[in-house]
């Protein structure tokens, strides 16, 4: 069954506009990142600290934003994560000021204590009050803690293990927070005096810590070079693979194609303010394997036709491949399209960067199949014809 009918589209009589286009897209890409000073890379490759608060209630995020200014930690960002009652927050990664070494007093380090101190930022009078009173936050504390209160507080209590369970499955259910102990009363085995108990060694924060990221500077260059060379290695696995398929000069092309496609790609998601980090290598991964496949279609067409179509110049025969394989592409793309727009409008802020640069490389990836690998072979053909048998 046949989606789309055989055309005959004239693909290849236009690619000096087309490869003009995309030279000139290259090129604006690059020195948009050279002049905006790089990538903006997150926490995973800059190092620092990322923490993700939920809160009872929507927080004051302007006096926040002058608390953690106060704390002088070095540059830091503040915004709200999916609804008003979640914050994220970044704090550049740190070190010690000038003529000071990092503190003696523990062995934390510095992203530890930068993490600490944003997170005490966010505490009430109240529950500092309570923290130095020696009671703890219910809804930042482990199962562990809580049946070891139990244990400790209550001899008679024979089910501490389940009940400390109970609890943190209650909490989760309301996205880690409890809003008052009454809350706990109608859990199964949950005794007065038990609520009693936890009443007198616990609290209930006004936020629950959801996620905590530290990476050392270390450990983000690392992942940088890591990075740069996984990239980098599919490339040159692609050209050993493509040169032992095809040819050598099918190679190139598709190499070519896919520098332009993961450059253009990068460009056009450093201009949209995001954040460069380890999701988006895997996307940019994801869009090589991606584009090559369709590149691989059009050349293995044209490698069948080489053998029919022997008389007929290497711009024919490149031209007439694209148009057979074109319903099998725009199906692919198209299924894959719609996918990926799936995600970015409903899989929410967590995968949208990802899926913002799927959509990017599937189109820029269909794209280059047509207009950069096929013309490059064909000017390669054209500045040194193949010889032999074809």
């Amino acid at each position: 069954m046949r989606f789309f009918p055989e055309t005959n589209i004239d693909f290849l009589g236009k690619r000096r506009i087309f490869l003009t286009l995309s030279g000139l897209l290259f090129l604006i890409g690059i020195i948009f990142i050279i002049l905006k000073g790089g990538l903006n890379y997150g926490i995973d490759f800059a190092g620092g600290t990322m923490i993700r608060l939920i809160f009872q209630e929507p927080p004051p995020i302007d006096s926040i934003r002058q608390e953690l200014v106060n704390l002088k930690l070095g540059d830091t960002e503040i915004q709200t994560f999916g609804d008003k009652r979640e914050v994220l927050i970044r704090v550049e990664r740190i070190a010690p000021r000038e003529g000071e070494s990092p503190p003696e007093q523990s062995e934390k380090t510095l992203e530890e204590i930068a993490s600490e101190m944003v997170i005490n930022s966010f505490r009430s009078p109240a529950e500092q009050d309570a923290l130095n009173r020696g009671l703890i936050d219910l809804n930042n504390t482990g199962r562990e803690v809580i049946r070891r209160v139990l244990e400790e507080r209550l001899a008679s209590a024979s089910t501490p293990e389940e009940i400390a369970l109970k609890i943190v499955e209650l909490r989760d259910e309301n996205r880690g927070l409890l809003n008052s102990f009454e809350q706990l009363a109608s859990l199964p085995g949950m005794s007065q005096e038990m609520l009693g108990t936890l009443k007198e060694n616990f609290f209930l924060g006004s936020f629950h810590i959801a996620q905590v990221e530290m990476v050392g500077p270390k450990v983000g260059a690392d992942l940088r070079r890591k990075a740069i060379a996984a990239i980098t290695l599919a490339l040159v696995g692609i050209l050993l693979y493509i040169t032992f398929r095809f040819r050598f000069r099918n190679a190139i092309a598709a190499i070519i194609a896919l520098v332009h496609d993961v450059t253009i790609t990068t460009s056009l998601f450093a201009m949209s303010g995001r954040e460069f980090n380890l999701p988006i290598v895997a996307a940019l991964l994801t869009i090589v394997g991606y584009s090559l496949n369709d590149t691989i279609v059009v050349f293995d067409r044209v490698r069948d036709n080489l053998k029919f179509l022997r008389r007929e110049p290497p711009e024919k025969i490149i031209n007439k491949s694209i148009n057979q394989t074109l319903g099998r592409t725009m199906l692919t793309s198209g299924t894959t399209l719609i996918v990926v727009l799936c995600l970015y409008f409903l899989g929410g802020p967590v995968i949208n960067s990802f899926a913002y640069v799927m959509i990017v490389g599937v189109i820029v990836g269909t794209y280059s199949s047509i207009y950069i690998a096929s013309p490059v072979l064909v000017i390669w053909h054209q500045i040194s014809p193949a010889k032999g048998k074809r």
